[in-house]
């Protein structure tokens, strides 16, 4: 009997990505399809650690590289709990239509335990964004299936790639709980100062004929920039607020910086250059920065709301709203592009270093002298074969830079300096910077910095927002009595707990902006609903902690706007 049909209907409701990548890539015959089963290689041998090898019950993810015929995968999914979930990246799609055609996983597949992805590093990335409970505090296996790792290297190389995904995904799932407090306190204390400020959606146009010069800080800025100021009145320079001192050394103004960073380590800036120098330059901001930065800005200031903050829900239909991903020069590049502009160039984007200095002279992470730490920085080579070192943050940055340039089809030139080789970029040497940026000419820019200082950016509405705190702490003082209740009787109501979890934890993702102040306790409540498989008292005791901090932050998040909210 033939699943192939069924399986795919299921997959095409659930993974279009995976649909359309198998129907793009395969023939219509199934024929061919069952042929590839006779593949010796795949039938010769029946991966018995799918069985014992890989099984654990504290084991929630399961990553399998390599399909086989699927005969591993259904032992799998037999032998785990209902909690667990199998994904499968399959590199061959003759390989996984002739597991999907000898095997019968529409169960699997509607119930979202199993999951099929192509190998394709921006559709695996996306789709590990929902699973965040599971790499936050599931353990994960990581399984190459042995028979297909015989057939080619491809196997090897995709586990590798996926092992580094998922390194990625738990560094920003960390960052995201140490800092998630800090970026919407300074939201909401920046909140006033939002709507008084300018905003860039009045801006977007089709800017063909003008090139964004993005300045990034690695050390190689200092050799490369002097090169390209000539240049200014040509094409639109752009950096990070931080990046400023090591411009200032060169008397040199961007036409705009950007600030992002939440900390106030930026406040460092202010002492190291002339605020008359920085009069002039534009500054782009993000509300999530460190109010004290804001205020004490001479310059015209646009702010810009960027994801994971309260402005994500606030906004949509009249700001520009972007995804930094923690990166200025990335922030700078998805904002320009939002605004037009489709041609870019790189300079000081070396992701790297090669020596004890880290950053352009002037940054303040120049004072400090780098020593190799190999459980910290990463080693490479460059294009020119020489040893150099990144961090995991450098090359989380790299690889979402290449998916940006692909998936919206930019033109990013990169004025190569010895760093990281970023895929997607052309690699251009100093002579050929200078010919590409002689071949603009002045119109676009004024035309682009006229209507960047005209009244067309300034703000005139303020958003309506109303306030739940009181509703809410009602609404979970009943929670914490329901749940209570259940406890006493532990043994008996384990499925009825998980069903209150269930509950609160819809009744927290629905107001907009607590769910943002409330991402670490919306996370902790997710635990007990796709992890924890049998609950005992201390979840309880948590349980209670979990709610009094949510009943305070709500009560703080409406004492924050009180002054601005207007109900209906």
């Amino acid at each position: 009997m033939n699943f192939y049909e069924a399986n795919i209907t299921c997959i095409k409701k659930s993974l279009l990505p995976t649909f359309l990548w198998l129907n793009n890539n395969t023939s219509n015959d199934n024929n061919l399809a069952l042929s590839t089963s006779k593949n010796k290689t795949l039938r010769s041998k029946f991966d018995r650690s799918y069985q014992k090898g890989i099984i654990d019950k504290n084991t929630k993810l399961y990553i399998i590289i390599g399909s086989n015929l699927g005969y591993g995968i259904s032992a799998l999914l037999a032998n785990t709990d209902s909690l667990s979930k199998v994904v499968v990246i399959e590199p061959n799609p003759q390989i996984l239509k002739a597991c999907l055609s000898l095997n019968d996983y529409t169960k699997y597949i509607n119930i979202k335990r199993l999951f099929f992805l192509p190998p394709d590093r921006h559709i695996i990335s996306k789709f590990f964004d929902t699973l965040t409970p599971y790499i936050r505090y599931s353990k994960i296996k990581i399984h190459i299936d042995v028979p297909s790792s015989k057939l080619n290297g491809t196997y090897l190389k995709l586990k590798d790639l996926v092992k580094s995904i998922i390194e990625q995904k738990i560094l920003y799932i960390n960052t995201s709980i140490n800092m998630q407090e800090i970026f919407v306190k300074n939201e909401l204390l920046n909140f006033n100062r939002v709507f008084k400020d300018r905003g860039l959606f009045p801006l977007k146009k089709d800017y063909r004929n003008l090139i964004g010069v993005i300045i990034g800080a690695g050390p190689s800025l200092d050799s490369k920039l002097p090169l390209l100021m000539e240049f200014k009145n040509k094409a639109l320079f752009v950096t990070a607020f931080q990046t400023l001192p090591a411009l200032f050394k060169f008397k040199f103004q961007p036409h705009i910086a950007m600030a992002i960073d939440p900390s106030k380590i930026l406040m460092q800036v202010y002492e190291k250059v002339d605020m008359d120098y920085l009069k002039s330059i534009p500054l782009f901001y993000s509300p999530m920065v460190d109010p004290e930065v804001i205020k004490k800005y001479p310059g015209s200031r646009y702010s810009v709301w960027t994801y994971g903050g309260i402005g994500t829900y606030i906004n949509r239909n009249k700001d520009i709203i972007i995804d930094t991903k923690g990166n200025v020069s990335i922030a700078l590049i998805k904002i320009l592009h939002e605004l037009g502009i489709k041609k870019f160039l790189l300079v000081g984007m070396d992701l790297a270093w090669h020596d004890k200095k880290t950053h352009a002279t002037g940054h303040h992470a120049s004072n400090y002298d780098f020593f190799y730490n190999p459980d910290k920085h990463l080693k490479f080579k460059n294009m020119y074969n020489k040893t150099i070192y990144s961090s995991p943050q450098y090359i989380l940055a790299a690889r979402e830079l290449e998916d940006y340039i692909k998936n919206n089809d930019l033109e990013v030139y990169n004025l190569y300096g010895g760093g990281i080789i970023l895929e997607q970029t052309i690699n251009i040497e100093n002579k050929q910077a200078i010919e590409i940026l002689k071949a603009f000419d002045d119109s676009e820019l004024k035309n682009f910095l006229r209507s960047l200082n005209s009244d067309i950016t300034k703000r005139n509405y303020v958003p309506k927002i109303r306030l739940y705190s009181k509703e809410w702490i009602i609404s979970l003082n009943h929670f914490e009595k329901r749940i209570i209740k259940l406890f006493k009787k532990l043994k008996n109501n384990q499925m009825q707990i998980r069903k209150a979890y269930i509950d609160l934890h819809l009744f927290l993702l629905q107001h907009p902006i607590y769910k943002m102040y409330l991402y670490t306790e919306i996370l902790e409540i997710s635990k007990y609903i796709f992890i924890k498989d049998y609950y005992s008292l201390k979840d309880l005791a948590n349980t209670r902690e979990i709610i009094k901090t949510i009943k305070h932050k709500v009560k703080e998040v409406d004492a924050t706007l009180k002054n601005i909210a207007k109900a209906p």
